[in-house]
């Protein structure tokens, strides 16, 4: 009697389901990677944010991939240079003043609405590097954040043309001036100046003069 044969060729049924279970094998372990990068990521910026709240640009990469606990060549994988590094985190720093200023903008006391704003980031980069280094860079043209430095001046100088309309700030500021003022305010603050007394100063600068008393 007949034997079968040991190398009968596979049926298209068989290749189709073997084709089918390599696929999702495949699909399988795509979904891992994508859910390992991803944790990668977060890693990477949730060790970023607390390093460059603490050193600011000063920050270096091979610290950022100590502190996430993932290797230097993954951290370069996700951010090719410390730049888009640096840009990713500045741009959480503008999101956040740009949030403030349209905050101030719905602030019915014009003036009271520009004392909050300086005084709220005043305080904030009195405990954070970062924050000090989005307003220097807000102060220098180009660079890959240009984007959200151009949208926070817009709200700025919705904000101190408001404030000149009524009269409570004066009328020969410029949305340049605001933008050196607040470079001046974080650089002071750097040096070890109280926040507090450094944004009075500030606003004091700012603050329209009272009309001269009738004799």
């Amino acid at each position: 009697m007949a034997t079968a044969s040991a190398d009968i060729a596979p049926t298209p049924t068989t290749r189709a389901a073997a084709q089918s279970t390599g696929a999702q094998d495949r699909a399988v372990a795509e979904r891992h990677q994508r859910a390992d990068a991803r944790r990668n990521r977060g890693k990477i910026l949730a060790a970023a944010e607390i390093a460059f709240r603490e050193l600011g640009t000063a920050v270096q990469m091979e610290d950022i991939a100590r502190r996430a606990e993932v290797g230097v060549g993954t951290l370069y994988r996700h951010f090719p240079t410390k730049e888009h590094l640096v840009a990713e985190l500045a741009t959480h720093r503008f999101s956040g003043c740009i949030s403030e200023a349209e905050t101030a903008l719905e602030t019915a006391d014009v003036w009271a609405a520009i004392e909050c704003f300086v005084h709220r980031n005043a305080e904030q980069m009195a405990t954070d590097a970062g924050l000090r280094d989005t307003f220097m860079a807000a102060c220098q043209s180009g660079g890959i954040w240009a984007d959200e430095r151009d949208r926070l001046n817009q709200r700025l100088t919705a904000l101190l043309e408001r404030a000149q309309t009524h009269g409570a700030v004066r009328k020969d500021v410029t949305i340049n001036d605001v933008q050196a003022l607040m470079c001046g305010l974080s650089a002071a603050i750097a040096g070890g100046g109280d926040w507090r007394r450094l944004a009075s100063v500030m606003l004091a600068g700012l603050h329209a003069p009272l009309p001269a008393a009738r004799p």
